[in-house]
């Protein structure tokens, strides 16, 4: 049987590559004769979109699962050729207006540079780079999935019902996967159920090692992990407080917890009870809403240090909010200083992929709107961000290529 984890990244992408197509398609479906998309003149038809991404991953597998395969010369030029198709297969899904807003064109662009940078470090010879780099792609597919109920507008059932528990190493790898075809209430019971199967595993080793119980360790660190998960999809994307309430506490009160972990849980239910008290809205009706959200609930957060690897449920929240509204309201005057603000409620959640949709998010507003007030709020938090990611105990050092497009994000705003 094929590694899992790559299973499971071939399934990602095949899920990212249908819902970028199955947009293209419903679109196609809604123009009439009189209103007619021009940009979906020659385009592909969503299932060879589909047949292309799927069939160069299909044709990588094999060589993802080891670095030194996919490091032997004697393969350049298969990994080469599929990795320039699957390029292809993404860029295929450009032509589409739905895909063109404010909320999934910023994805489809990081993926479709990622893997252009991807080719290059392989042909430059930098090949355990990209092949970290191709790995990577499933995070940013996971950011991409994030943002909206994709089960509400496309059908993941097939893929569903072509796997099962028994394909995934571990329970957390499965709920993952659930995750990204947005079954969530059925990902939400398989992320407790790790939270319960490494909880057994430390207690059993336990016997060996008394201190597994007393300091951070792989098993806690997924226990964590899917913890986030569970407050994501409970905050975030269903803004159910009281929901995001009950599997704490049941997870808070599961046996062998180690005293530490039930201190971050006592953390996360103190968030909860604050934003309860708060009693925000589960969605904007209005542009008055939103900025007096804006004015009452984020404006004083804006510059708060981030260093702690908990989770800022207000800004969870907050950002469920206004990605929503991005993706409702594509054309909303309000997106200059929508998309700032949702960069800084997303700001905190990057640290859970390779790529942060806040940056994607700032980018966009620079680009798209240079001329508005807020594009040099923008420009001024994406370029601290970025020098802020390449400091180090040695100082900053930001690669050239980094250094030439800020510059270029700054010329547009002048």
């Amino acid at each position: 049987m094929k590694s899992i984890a790559y299973f499971r990244f071939l399934l990602v992408l095949c899920c990212c590559s249908f819902a970028i197509s199955g947009l293209t398609s419903d679109k196609a479906k809604l123009n009439t004769k009189e209103e007619k998309d021009n940009s979906l003149i020659g385009s592909v038809p969503a299932n060879q979109i589909m047949d292309s991404i799927l069939s160069n991953f299909l044709g990588l597998l094999p060589f993802m699962s080891s670095p030194l395969k996919f490091g032997d010369k004697s393969n350049e030029k298969f990994i080469l050729a599929k990795l320039v198709n699957l390029g292809q297969g993404f860029q295929m899904a450009t032509h589409n207006s739905l895909i063109g807003g404010a909320n999934f064109r910023p994805s489809l662009e990081t993926t479709q540079l990622h893997l252009q940078n991807t080719i290059e470090a392989f042909t430059a010879g930098h090949k355990d780079f990209a092949l970290t780099r191709l790995k990577a792609t499933t995070n940013l597919c996971l950011s991409c999935h994030a943002q909206i109920d994709v089960a509400g507008k496309f059908s993941f059932k097939t893929l569903l019902g072509q796997v099962d528990r028994s394909m995934f190493a571990d329970e957390h790898e499965y709920a993952e996967f659930l995750y990204i075809l947005q079954d969530l209430d059925k990902a939400m019971l398989h992320y407790k159920k790790n939270v319960a199967a490494q909880l057994q595993r430390m207690k059993s080793l336990s016997r060996i090692d008394p201190n597994i119980l007393k300091f951070h360790n792989t098993y806690t660190r997924s226990i964590l992990n899917s913890i986030k998960k569970i407050l994501i999809i409970t905050v975030k994307k269903k803004r159910d407080i009281t929901l995001a309430q009950k599997y704490i506490a049941q997870i808070e009160k599961m046996k062998g917890m180690p005293v530490f972990l039930i201190k971050e849980l006592d953390g996360y239910l103190a968030q909860i009870n604050d934003l309860k008290k708060k009693n925000l809205p589960k969605e904007f009706k209005s542009a008055d809403e939103i900025n007096k959200f804006i004015s009452q609930q984020l404006e004083s957060m804006e510059n708060i240090e981030d260093v702690s690897d908990e989770l800022n449920l207000h800004l969870v929240y907050s950002s469920g909010l206004l990605q929503e509204y991005l993706y409702n309201h594509p054309a909303s005057p309000l997106l200059p200083k929508i998309l700032f603000w949702a960069s800084i409620s997303e700001r905190q959640l990057s640290k859970s992929y390779f790529y942060s949709l806040a940056d994607v998010y700032l980018k966009e507003c620079i680009k798209k709107f240079p001329k508005d007030p807020y594009a040099k709020r923008c420009f001024k938090e994406y370029e601290d961000n970025l020098y802020f990611g390449y400091t180090g105990s040695g100082g900053t050092h930001l690669p050239p290529q980094e250094k030439k497009e800020l510059e270029t994000l700054r010329q547009m705003i002048k």
